[in-house]
């Protein structure tokens, strides 16, 4: 059994099998989303049949590795509204830029005030960007890249499953507006999201996201100042030692 869960063909098939299955179920009960299902249904399967995490590893890193090509791929939906991107340049660029640093100083702030550790804070900051960038960034400030990552999967799920909605409620609804909000909060989940709904929209999401990305990566370099600074002035209590 060891043998056969080591193979790196095993991880990456029980992945494409349980993400094609919940699929499936989401076309009927339309609240079971794939994503969660998918996950929920492989941590059940290594903990009861007590495979080893680093056997699955083996084969679900293959999935993380595509990843990557799977976010430069998002580039042709920017490429064919480009015209219409470049005209709102300045606009976009402010308002990913306002967003990204709001979404970092918010989860810092949220977590230090429950008087999670300096390690948990620094992990919270990237949580809106996409899990490789948010896990490298985490790493980078002495975070958990783990816990990086599970917050940037959450905040990808809100925003793919109620995201649009929760804009449209509070009065969002210009196609660039919705897209660059998706893309800067909720990452790649959100702008898969909008790739099924409307093209403009995806487009900006998909340009925002990566915009996002490069700002956090840029911003987070001073947290470690941040940081420092208010240890020194008296925040030691809420930051942890």
């Amino acid at each position: 059994m060891n043998e056969f869960t080591s193979s790196m063909v095993f991880g990456a098939a029980l992945t494409v099998v349980f993400y094609a299955a919940g699929l499936e179920l989401h076309k009927k009960v339309a609240w079971a989303h794939p994503l969660i299902t998918t996950c929920t249904g492989l941590m059940l399967t290594v903990k009861l049949l007590h495979i080893p995490l680093e056997n699955y590893a083996r084969g679900g890193d293959i999935i993380t590795y595509l990843l990557g090509p799977a976010v430069i791929a998002l580039g042709v939906p920017v490429y064919k509204n480009g015209k219409r991107l470049r005209s709102a340049a300045v606009p976009l660029s402010v308002s990913i830029g306002v967003g990204s640093a709001v979404g970092m100083v918010t989860a810092a702030a949220c977590a230090a005030l429950m008087g999670a550790p300096r390690e948990f804070i620094a992990s919270a900051v990237p949580k809106s960007v996409t899990t490789p960038i948010a896990m490298e960034i985490a790493r980078e400030l002495h975070g958990f890249p783990e816990i990086a990552a599970a917050m940037a999967l959450v905040a990808g799920i809100i925003g793919n499953l109620a995201g649009p909605e929760i804009l449209r409620l509070c009065g969002v609804k210009h196609d660039l507006a919705m897209g660059a909000a998706m893309g800067t909060s909720a990452h790649g989940f959100g702008t898969a999201r909008l790739l099924k709904e409307h093209d403009l929209q995806a487009s900006t999401a998909s340009l925002a996201m990566a915009v996002a990305g490069m700002t956090v990566s840029v911003l987070a370099m001073g947290i470690p100042w941040v940081l420092h600074m208010l240890a020194k002035y008296g925040a030691h209590g809420v930051l942890g030692s």
